[in-house]
């Protein structure tokens, strides 16, 4: 399932690549940890059990790359890196820039 890109108003086209990729890495990682999780919650006393994520932004290179990581009751951590598209690098010719398909 295509994931639903949401517009935020005032930020730049790089700003907003980099909100949809922690974003993603947020889903992807909560996804692929929920079994684990459940698992905890249900074990824990008071079936309360703390997650975190962070997001780590490196703009040293011209393609930005962020890496969002999720950690959980002090045994599970995980990551997940994303790289931007180079803004400086201007696209093909042919290529399509819309998104749609043939």
């Amino acid at each position: 399932m295509a994931r639903k890109k949401v517009k935020l108003e005032g930020m730049t086209e790089a700003e907003q690549e980099i909100h949809d990729n922690i974003t993603r890495g947020v889903s992807d990682l909560f996804k692929d940890h929920a079994d684990k999780l459940s698992e905890l919650l249900s074990e824990s006393d008071g079936n309360k059990v703390t997650v975190r994520f962070s997001a780590k932004i490196d703009t040293s290179q011209s393609a930005p790359i962020v890496v969002v990581r999720l950690s959980f009751s002090n045994a599970t951590r995980d990551s997940r890196t994303y790289t931007s598209e180079d803004p400086k690098q201007p696209g093909l010719p042919m290529e399509d820039t819309t998104g749609g398909e043939d």
